[in-house]
């Protein structure tokens, strides 16, 4: 068992070291590759270019292609029937602030002890 253990330390820690030398020598291809993907070259003055007159952006204009959607159609002519719908929360104004007092609502409560099992 302790020759296993052993294989697995030496393992990681030979790959953290193998993963440090990679990272050392291609670092700056990564931290390109990580800046072209998240456009983080790009200078303000250029992100001020790409906007249009009258606040539309370039490059992200506003697609309504969902509209056009059969299933947002479909969900568009969906008509839901509240009526006679009560809602057992809601409650009656009254002047004065006082209200009738009638019984406390009850709720079940799933277990009292936490720490008894049964």
């Amino acid at each position: 068992m302790k020759k296993i253990f052993k294989f697995l330390a030496y393992t990681f820690v030979s790959s953290i070291i193998i993963f440090g030398a990679v990272l050392v020598v291609y670092r700056q291809n990564i931290f390109e590759y990580l800046n072209s993907i998240n456009n983080l070259s790009r200078t303000a003055e250029t992100m001020i270019d790409n906007i249009k007159p009258g606040d539309e952006l370039v490059g992200d204009s506003l697609n309504l292609a969902i509209i056009d959607n059969p299933k947002f159609k479909k969900m568009k002519l969906t008509e839901v029937d509240l009526t006679g719908l009560e809602l057992s929360t809601s409650t009656t104004s009254t002047e004065g602030g006082e209200g009738e007092s009638g019984p406390a609502p009850t709720f079940e409560v799933g277990n009292s002890n936490p720490f008894k099992a049964f």
